[in-house]
């Protein structure tokens, strides 16, 4: 595995839904090896380089598909050079295997079929890879997309508190102004510590109970609704 945001090695959580993956995937490829011996057994030599080369193409077709599902992952920085070297590897195995099946024909007719089914696969292989990184590209774009909503989202929020902190502290400060007050008078006046009041203001539950909070309120005239003035 390749260095990505994980690290070196995935997460052991990452590692057992790989695992399972390849589990999965070698018994796909089981299924599909099974059902070609048995047509290669039963199939006449004119229609023998038709099913190896559906054979090779659905194995690569079917490893890519399964891959592109582990591997597409935003999280995985190396996915697509992964695929793409599972891919060379997948061709390279199925040239071997091309090789094998066909060397007993004369070298013209086995070079042919060696070169046509060749093709073929690094054809599909550069399909393949255009339309995971086409996935690809659209999972980023999405995640931007989600990343930039709430960082929106959050500095919304955040204004939104800026704002209604100032209107609190402008309600306070008119009060003291009108009651010629100090901050610190106006703490003991309304038997509250200044903590408590700049917690209040802030909305910071941890320096306040709503009981202080109904005695500031009570205190400067104003309600609940009023209080929480512009959202």
């Amino acid at each position: 595995m390749g260095k990505s945001d994980w690290g070196d090695v995935p997460p052991p959580a990452v590692q057992r839904v790989l695992q399972w993956y390849v589990l999965l995937l070698e018994a796909e490829f089981g299924r599909i090896e099974s059902v070609f011996r048995e047509r290669f057994a039963n199939v006449g030599s004119e229609e023998v380089v038709g099913l190896v080369e559906k054979f090779h193409l659905e194995r690569l077709d079917t490893g890519a598909t399964w891959l592109s599902v582990v591997l597409g992952a935003p999280q995985h920085s190396e996915g697509i050079h992964l695929f793409e070297r599972f891919l060379e590897g997948a061709i390279a195995q199925s040239l071997k295997h091309v090789k094998a099946v066909f060397r007993h024909w004369p070298d013209a007719a086995r070079q042919r079929v060696e070169f046509t089914i060749s093709e073929k696969l690094r054809a599909k292989a550069l399909a393949l890879t255009a339309e995971a990184k086409f996935k690809l590209f659209h999972q980023q774009e999405s995640v931007v997309r989600e990343t930039l909503t709430e960082l929106q989202s959050k500095s919304s929020s955040q204004r939104d508190t800026e704002r209604r902190t100032t209107y609190r502290r402008r309600l306070i400060e008119k009060y003291r102004r009108d009651h010629d007050l100090t901050a610190a008078a106006f703490a003991r006046k309304v038997g509250i510590s200044d903590t408590a009041i700049r917690g209040i203001v802030k909305d910071d539950r941890k320096r306040f109970s709503e009981d202080t909070k109904d005695r500031l309120l009570s205190a400067l005239g104003v309600s609940r609704e009023r209080w929480d003035g512009p959202s």
